[in-house]
């Protein structure tokens, strides 16, 4: 079953013995935003490859042999799922087999931003290296308060293809709707002054039929089901990869090449 465009997440799979230590990072991996599923072993892992779409793999092997050597193969045969292992700074032999297997490597003691950071820079170099570029006649305008966000996601569409223009409010991005043409409109929902709701009813009011993406790192203020109810044609959470963007676009953007 293909995801509609108001399902999409990034899913990471913690797998470790230390239930504590796992429950205690997917608590906070949680909180900002991502969606976590713990498995205690390598074979429960496997279970949980085998049914559902894992976006990343965050292993812990460092209790016992067999599960290092289980979750060294797991790494081998989902080549195609980024791995990223927590070890210990003097485990040298382990972080020597690490680097030739994993797509990066966290070192006790860590902090929530250097997941993030990593988590990031992991996703998208997979997803760089899948996508081929070739959208430049698509114009989108990206809307976010947030000068940060708004560069990454610009850099995004630009791997994309997409000829893009970026706007730091909801005002700022009327004005520039009233100027020029755009086919897709992509906005932040929480911004100072024009909200990006009340900037998609501005915008509908000139261009009907034009595609609209809500993006919202607080699902609550907003629900998903609130917004396809309100006529919002999709919705990405924060955080979320270049390749579920691409997915959201091609499928409002069904004609492009």
């Amino acid at each position: 079953m293909k995801k509609s465009a108001f399902e999409y997440s990034i899913k990471i799979l913690l797998i470790g013995e230390d239930k504590n230590a796992e429950e205690l990072l997917s608590d906070t991996l949680k909180a900002v935003g991502y969606n976590t599923i713990v498995a205690d072993t390598a074979g429960d892992a496997r279970d949980v490859l085998n049914k559902s779409g894992i976006d990343l793999v965050i292993a812990d092997p460092g209790l016992s042999d067999r599960s290092w050597q289980e979750l060294l193969d797991l790494a081998v045969k989902n080549a195609r799922i980024p791995i990223i292992f927590i070890t210990n700074r003097d485990d040298q032999q382990k972080n020597k087999y690490f680097e030739m297997v994993s797509d990066g490597i966290l070192t006790r003691p860590f902090r929530i931003n250097q997941v993030e950071e990593l988590i990031a820079a992991t996703l998208l170099n997979y997803d760089k290296s899948s996508i081929v570029s070739g959208n430049r006649f698509k114009k989108i305008i990206m809307v976010d308060d947030d000068e940060a966000i708004l560069s990454v996601l610009g850099n995004a569409l630009a791997i994309l293809g997409y000829d893009t223009v970026l706007a730091r409010s909801g005002e700022e991005a009327l004005e520039k709707f009233k100027k020029e043409q755009f086919d897709i409109l992509i906005t932040d929902y929480m911004m100072p002054g024009l909200s990006g709701k009340e900037l998609i009813t501005a915008v509908k009011k000139i261009k009907p039929d034009i595609p609209v993406v809500m993006i919202t790192g607080y699902p609550l203020a907003y629900p998903p089901g609130v917004a396809k109810s309100e006529g919002i044609d999709a919705y990405l959470f924060k955080p979320f990869r270049i390749n579920q963007l691409k997915d959201v676009i091609s499928k409002l953007l069904p004609d492009e090449n």
